[in-house]
């Protein structure tokens, strides 16, 4: 589920749900973000009220960080909805934080052969 076009497929999904539903959902891009040293935008989603939301979505807050040339997503971070003593907390990120990817070394366009799909391929190291 962490692939990176698994990863494009679920924030479509989102952000279209996010305008169909009337999600109530808080939307702010910063254009000159780095991740890693490559220019990134940044696009932080939060939603104030957990009510207007599916009952089982599990995020709070939402920050995705899309190269500028390739634009595709290279870092996410979720964030889950805080337990009532964790409320008032001034990390409450740091509490919440329930998901993290990073995509790096991201090549477009190779060829693979039948040997990269498998798991005997002694490159790999299986240890099964």
């Amino acid at each position: 589920d962490v692939g990176l076009l698994n990863l494009i497929d679920k924030l479509i999904e989102n952000r279209t749900d996010d305008l169909n539903k009337e999600r109530g959902a808080l939307c702010r891009m910063m254009e000159n973000e780095q991740v890693k040293g490559k220019p990134c935008y940044c696009f932080i989603v939060e939603y104030q009220d957990r009510s207007k939301l599916d009952k089982n979505y599990p995020y709070r807050k939402s920050i995705l960080y899309l190269d500028q040339k390739w634009m595709l997503p290279v870092h996410i971070r979720n964030y889950t909805w805080p337990e009532e003593d964790q409320l008032n907390a001034s990390n409450l990120d740091e509490l919440t934080l329930i998901e993290q990817y990073s995509y790096s070394k991201i090549r477009l366009n190779q060829q693979l052969a039948n040997k990269d799909f498998d798991k005997k391929n002694a490159d790999y190291h299986f240890r099964r």
